[in-house]
């Protein structure tokens, strides 16, 4: 059996010349996640206590970061996703071979209605296979018949470089479409920004775009400063059937982010607009 120190220093190298996807020591005291190429550009790191996250590109600030845990021993977490299946941080848990995202999920308050939203972004098959979903209600508090609701979700075949292409199905008033798409996604630990272009495949042809870019700026070990925008077009190519914009300022605190919050919508060629202001709270679930 391989100790346990030889194990970390083994993984420690492997991980400075390596160009692969994983290095392992098996008897569970070393694991972590490598993409990218040589040096440190974009690749996933776990950090003490099971923390994870992806550094951008070989700045000073990157370099000394590794530098400093490498220096003290604890690049690579004690604890393994074996003994371990439940290990999980800010960029997400294990599942067998697979670092999954978070899904969050808002209430958000405001002065018109109460707002819901989850944002699911599963990876299965080894990474091959992509699942993501929307699902967001506006209910207002005076009048039910103004309620919106919106699922969305797209089953795609990742092509690499952060592209997949998929179907899925849509459901929203006045029903359900089925849609063919293809989605873009890139993740950093500030950065976070994912596209998906459908086209409905049933009935009229209404294309859509769902834009979502969010920026987290630490503060402290645990209180960064988080920033969301959230867009939808939806048109035939004629008129302009459906849109919102979405905009949260507001602070992360461990895995909960809470603060200002703005909904604009669209409907019926802009016929109808709407507008909610107030308060979010979003939440992590691991």
């Amino acid at each position: 059996m391989i100790k346990p120190k030889l194990a970390l220093m083994f993984c420690l190298l492997f991980s400075i010349i390596s160009t692969g996807q994983e290095a392992t020591a098996k008897n569970g005291r070393c694991d972590f996640i490598l993409t990218g190429t040589m040096g440190f550009g974009n690749r996933k790191y776990i950090l003490p206590g099971g923390h994870a996250g992806d550094i951008e590109q070989d700045t000073d600030e990157d370099v000394k970061m590794i530098a400093k845990y490498k220096e003290n021993h604890q690049l690579v977490d004690i604890l393994s996703r074996e003994n371990n299946p439940g290990i999980s941080n800010a960029a997400g848990t294990f599942k067998g071979d697979t670092l999954q995202p978070p899904i969050p999920v808002e209430v958000f308050a405001g002065h018109r209605a109460l707002y819901y939203q989850h944002v699911m972004n599963k990876y299965v098959f080894k990474n091959k296979f992509n699942f993501f979903n929307v699902s967001s209600f506006d209910a207002e508090y005076k009048s039910n018949a103004n309620n919106v609701f919106l699922i969305s979700s797209l089953f795609s075949y990742n092509i690499g470089k952060g592209f997949s292409v998929g179907l899925g199905g849509e459901i929203q008033r006045p029903g359900a479409a089925a849609i063919v798409g293809a989605q873009y996604a890139y993740k950093s630990a500030r950065w976070l920004i994912a596209v998906v272009s459908s086209v409905n495949i049933t009935g009229e042809t209404e294309y859509s775009q769902f834009t979502l870019l969010e920026y987290r700026q630490p503060v402290s070990e645990n209180l960064k400063v988080y920033f969301r925008m959230q867009m939808l077009v939806s048109t035939d190519f004629h008129r302009y059937n459906r849109g919102y914009q979405q905009f949260r300022l507001g602070s992360q605190l461990k895995d909960v982010q809470f603060g200002l919050a703005a909904n604009f919508d669209q409907f019926d060629a802009s016929a109808i607009k709407t507008t909610n202001y107030g308060i979010f709270l979003r939440t992590l679930i691991f």
